[in-house]
């Protein structure tokens, strides 16, 4: 379509188009504003100049965030190069929250490098979070098993200062310009920590095992990840019933040296898509890498 004008016939450019759209619906100011780094000349100054014109109001937008760019295996993704990929056509390939674990941990300004590799290492990272989440969902009643002088009740000095530290360096990485690298950094501390000292739960305290679930799915759902552990399905949660009821039967075959019954059960419990990890007295089990 076009117009006429002083001049003859005529569109709005798209420069145009972003103010007209932007100040419709969100107003003559708005807070954030996002956009590829090709876009801030001539396009973003573009919507500046004419937006606050309109409005003779400033600023216009409060905060830019310019991103970086998407490259598949280091060329610029695009149709003409014939390497273009949708997330729909990324998402029947690789879990999702593997994507956007890979997505968030290269800050937003940087650009990314979408490749089997990285894909493949932040899958290996992600994992490293799922063997403490899993682990740390068990721990409570593995420690029940033990004798009571043998359970810390309350939080230790090194306890308290990890704790601590986690949130306070995550919450500062955030506040850096969403530096989301550091703030799983942080996260990975945390994980670190946990999975160094799997073989033995009563390490822990009683009250550490519940405040790092809550710190990892806490801070993690500010990046969208581990929604699955702190908002558990039905299914997810009879799923669990149903392997720590097979780990009660396995223990006890194991402890009679049944060990037929306890691979049978083992293998059981992989059919399900979990892995048993036998220690001295006690089991876990971690899920298996899709």
């Amino acid at each position: 379509p076009s117009w006429w004008s002083p001049w003859g016939r005529g569109r709005p450019g798209w420069h145009m188009e972003c103010s007209t759209m932007s100040i419709k619906y969100l107003g003559v100011q708005i807070d954030i504003h996002g956009g590829g780094q090709d876009l801030i000349f001539p396009h973003h100054e573009n919507e500046i100049a004419q937006s606050e014109a309109y409005s003779d109001k400033k600023p216009f937008v409060k905060y830019w965030l310019h991103n970086g760019f998407v490259n598949i295996n280091s060329e610029k993704m695009s149709k003409s190069l014939g390497n273009f990929i949708t997330i729909k056509e990324a998402l029947t390939k690789y879990p999702g929250e593997v994507l956007r674990f890979l997505l968030v941990s290269t800050h937003y300004k940087k650009p990314i490098d979408f490749t089997e590799t990285q894909v493949e290492k932040a899958s290996r990272t992600l994992d490293k979070f799922y063997i403490s989440l899993d682990y740390l969902t068990q721990y409570s009643d593995i420690i029940s098993n033990y004798i009571d002088s043998d359970i810390k009740k309350s939080l230790s000095e090194e306890e308290k200062e990890l704790l601590y530290k986690i949130e306070n360096d995550f919450i500062e990485a955030m506040n850096d310009d969403f530096d989301v690298h550091n703030a799983i950094l942080a996260l990975l501390e945390l994980v670190r920590y946990i999975n160094s000292n799997m073989e033995n739960p009563c390490s822990f305290s009683i009250v550490f095992i519940d405040e790092a679930f809550k710190a990892l799915t806490d801070l993690g759902e500010t990046l969208g990840l581990f929604l699955d552990y702190k908002y558990p399905s039905e299914e997810a949660k009879q799923i669990k019933k149903t392997i720590n009821y097979l780990l009660k039967i396995r223990d006890n075959a194991r402890s009679e040296k049944n060990y037929n019954l306890a691979d049978q059960i083992r293998d059981r419990i992989v059919k399900i898509g979990f892995l048993v990890k036998d220690f001295e007295k006690f089991s876990l089990y971690q899920r298996i890498k899709k």
